[in-house]
């Protein structure tokens, strides 16, 4: 019995010592943890790291224990989530809060990696009365971003849905943000004129899957006259857009042509009709009538025969000059003088 009690007192002492003899360093410690958070929050975002991988979760949060925590951001991949409905995101090389290690840390890190979010959306055009506008009719459109990036489209590029960068990550005193992005329109070019005014329209693709552009069209009505009495006069109006093409528009009964959906802009108008046509600059800047006017024949033959007249007189007023002059007598300072034979008639 005593023997019993000496060998478990001796066993007892032995462990102890031995325990007392590792270092502390030699205990296990758990390796550190990298976690992941991803901005804006991506379920389904894959990281790979030496063929290791981790998938954000819910809550857009990956984690993963690297072998080796030096030069991480050259070998980790970043694989973004498929797109989803309308929305699709993309890495934007970023990580914040992620140091250059050259060693393994003693403690877990938690680091953000940014993307950037593109949105479909599509854009459809009206002028002011709110009737549609059909996209062949648009040569471009020029939107600015609020990073001042251009954007620039055809109206057949735009019939269907396109991708707009609309979600940003921006860096805050709290930390890494996700900001949306806000679109201008600086043009939208119709028959080589400018249709809206510059950044006037603005929109956020995040909150809106379609925007309507307002296009500065208007309606204009042309009367014919004749330059000279101003009846009414010809059979159409042609117009000359500002980037070139030439349109025709009869005129009614009343010799006028009402010409709606103008884009805003310059052209050149003429009056088609018995005469010679005359060009006339039209400024389209709100809904207006304009009197063009025309020389008809009719006009230039009165002023043939007015002219003709006048020339037909000269020989006669040539002989009235001559007589009055060959009647009297021309003073030193030329004026006439009436000669004796005058006075006595005249007495």
């Amino acid at each position: 019995m005593r023997r019993a009690t000496l060998r478990v007192t001796v066993a007892t002492l032995l462990a102890a010592a031995l325990t007392a003899a590792v270092p502390a360093a030699a205990v296990a410690q758990p390796a550190p943890t990298l976690v992941i958070q991803t901005s804006p929050v991506l379920p389904g975002t894959t990281f790979t790291l030496d063929g290791q991988s981790a998938r954000a979760g819910p809550d857009g949060t990956a984690r993963m224990s690297p072998a080796s925590w030096v030069d991480l951001r050259a070998r980790m991949r970043v694989t973004p989530p498929p797109a989803q409905g309308r929305t699709r995101a993309r890495w934007a090389q970023r990580w914040y809060g992620l140091p250059n290690f050259t060693r393994t840390p003693r403690r877990d890190y938690v680091v953000t990696a940014a993307f950037d979010l593109d949105y479909r959306v599509s854009m459809s055009f009206a002028d002011l009365e709110g009737d549609p506008v059909d996209h062949g009719k648009v040569a471009s459109v020029e939107l600015k971003d609020a990073t001042g990036v251009y954007h620039r489209y055809t109206g057949e590029q735009l019939r269907g849905p396109v991708w707009l960068w609309g979600t940003r990550v921006v860096s805050l005193q709290s930390g890494p943000y996700a900001k949306a992005i806000y679109y201008t329109v600086q043009s939208v070019i119709v028959g080589g004129a400018n249709v809206v005014n510059q950044a006037q329209q603005r929109f956020e693709p995040h909150k809106q899957a379609a925007f309507k552009v307002q296009l500065l069209f208007y309606s204009a009505t042309f009367v014919g006259r004749d330059a000279v009495f101003g009846f009414p006069v010809g059979s159409a109006v042609r117009l000359r857009y500002p980037d070139g093409h030439h349109t025709r528009h009869p005129f009614d009964a009343r010799h006028e042509a009402v010409v709606g959906s103008l884009p805003r802009g310059e052209y050149d108008a003429t009056i088609e009709g018995p005469g010679l046509p005359v060009s006339a600059p039209v400024s389209i800047t709100r809904p207006q009538q304009l009197t063009l006017k025309i020389v008809t024949w009719l006009d230039l033959a009165v002023v043939m025969a007015v002219g003709g007249a006048f020339l037909g007189g000269l020989p006669l007023l040539r002989r009235r000059l001559r007589r009055t002059v060959a009647e009297g007598d021309v003073d030193p300072g030329g004026d006439l003088v009436a000669t004796e034979g005058d006075v006595e008639e005249r007495v």
